[in-house]
Order: C-alpha cells, then structure tokens, then sequence
C-alpha cells in the first residue's frame, strides 16, 4: 500500500480560529494547485486529495471500501476546517502538504477512482466534529506504534480528540528505519534558516526531551552556535533539504560516529491524529469506518448527513 505524507513536512495545521459551527458543506473552494488558483467543487476536491494520500494496492475490495471511507470523511473534515487557510494569499488550501496532497490528474490515472467515486457517494457529507465544530482532521502515514498529542508536537493548544496514545495494532505493521547522515548534510539543513543556523562546524546533536509517544520533543545542536529546536522543527529542517525520507520522524534514537549520526526510529509522519497504517490494519481485520475514525479521534462525533456510514 502506497500512502501520502499527510502534513509530515509541513508546518503545524490549525484549526483556523474562525472555523464555524457545522452548518453545510460550501459548494466549492479555492485551491492553489501546480501554482494556479483555480476554483474546484467541495467534493471533488475531497475525492481529490483522498486518491492522492492512500493508494490501498494489494488489499480486498471490503478493506479498500474501508480505508477510503476513512480517508474521505477525513479530507472533507479537515478542508471544512481549514477553509480560509490561504485567505490572505487568495485562496483556502493548497495542493501540497502544508494543507493535504491535491493531485486531480489521479482521478483519471489511478486504478483506484471509481473506488474513490463510491466512497465519496458512500460517505456524503460525512464529517467529524467536537463541540459542534469540525476537527482538526490531520494524519500522517504510520505513527510508529504510538500517537502523539498535538500540543506536544507542535505546541499548540490540548485538543481533547488529539491525545497521545498505544495504536493497538500488532506491533509489527509499523515502520522501523535507520538513517545515517554526515555532519555535513546536517550542519547544511541547519544552516538554511538563521534560528538553527550552527556556523561553521556541528560538534553534536542531543536529545534532550522526549514526550509521553517516546517523540523527541526537544533537541539540542552544538557547532559554532549552540541551538535548542522543538523536535519537529529539527525534523523537518532536515526534511526542506533532504527530503521527507531525510529524518522520516522524531520517534528515534541518535548515535553519533567520527563522521556524522546515525538516528534509529520508527514511524513516518508527525504522529499526530490518524495513523494510516493503523487504519489500514483496523479495516483489514473488519472495523467498523466508525469505530477506526474513533480509535485515532476520540470524543470526534461522526456526523452523518448522507446517510450511515459502516
């Protein structure tokens, strides 16, 4: 199963402070995508983005249904939440994963359209909300075996429906990885922005805080300069310059050797909200779409103006 990044290099999403109280999908948005700004239908550009973040390759019609039922209602979750988004710049959200991956060509290249098409009929105008108010619906690829909190990954004010917590799948669905990087390729990422910059020379990376997912929440960087940086800060520096495979997340361990570090992890993504390959295993094993959306939203209600949702 290919699967999109979900905001894992992107800055924090936010519920927009003027998001309102749940009152009617908009007929459309506008979306910046390739750089244009075009005008797209609300629920095209669900389908839209939905088909450009979860590819279920390899999996049954029943678990296809399921996944992309999750993603959909997901999507138009987070769109309604974030309308407005872009507002001084012109439009509401982007096609990139700042806001959530827009890629309307799939819808006429992937395998997986009519797939979508049906979830969309299936789960019209399905979305979740806390306090009669749409979440903030963000998610990431695999959490590594655990969630996190948003206000201690980026911060931000404790959203109940956002805690920290044991994705209770079997352990081994989730990602281990090994990262090796040479002091060079990481005093350069930190040097690209003048809050992180270093100087000349990086001496050491340590860990200095991790929170209640075994996240790095806090990391220090000694060279010329010595700097403390929020962990997903650290982590996507690295990613403008490497990739978003350069340090796939703060769920990790460093080892320093004489020509650079060597970080072990698991996980891919911020870790924060749905964790796709925790929703993957929760529909191949039959759950209810109701019951995984509240494994990784609790508290969200799934409200249901289309009709029941499985």
């Amino acid at each position: 199963m290919t699967l999109g990044t979900g905001c894992a290099v992107s800055v924090p999403p936010r519920l927009m402070p003027g998001a309102a109280p749940l009152a009617s999908l908009p007929r459309d948005l506008k979306v910046r995508v390739a750089g244009r700004i075009v005008n797209v239908a609300f629920e095209d550009y669900v389908a839209g983005s939905a088909i450009s973040e979860v590819s279920p390759t390899g999996e049954s019609t029943a678990t296809i249904d399921r996944v992309l039922d999750v993603q959909t209602i997901v999507a138009r979750t987070y769109a309604l939440a974030h309308l407005g988004r872009h507002r001084a710049d012109g439009f509401d959200v982007c096609d990139s994963t700042h806001c959530q991956l827009y890629e309307p060509a799939r819808m006429g290249t992937s395998r997986f359209a009519p797939d979508v098409r049906r979830a969309i009929a299936r789960t019209a105008g399905a979305v979740l909300t806390y306090g009669g108010r749409p979440i903030d619906a963000v998610f990431h690829a695999d959490c590594g075996g655990h969630t996190a909190s948003s206000d201690q990954v980026w911060g931000t004010p404790t959203l109940p429906y956002l805690p920290s917590e044991p994705d209770r799948v079997p352990a081994l669905i989730h990602r281990s990885w090994v990262v090796t990087l040479t002091r060079e390729q990481v005093r350069v990422a930190l040097n690209a922005e003048a809050r992180s910059a270093v100087g000349r020379t990086l001496t050491s990376i340590e860990a200095r805080q991790t929170d209640d997912s075994d996240r790095i929440s806090r990391v220090q960087v000694s060279g010329d300069r010595r700097v403390d940086l929020n962990g997903d800060d650290f982590r996507t520096l690295l990613n403008k310059s490497l990739g978003p495979k350069g340090l796939p997340s703060t769920r990790f361990r460093i080892q320093s050797n004489r020509t650079g570090f060597v970080m072990t992890g698991t996980g891919f993504g911020h870790g924060v909200g749905l964790c796709q390959l925790g929703a993957m295993a929760r529909a191949r094993r039959n759950a209810p779409v109701s019951a995984i959306l509240a494994s990784y939203f609790p508290g969200a209600v799934l409200t249901t103006p289309g009709g029941r949702i499985p």
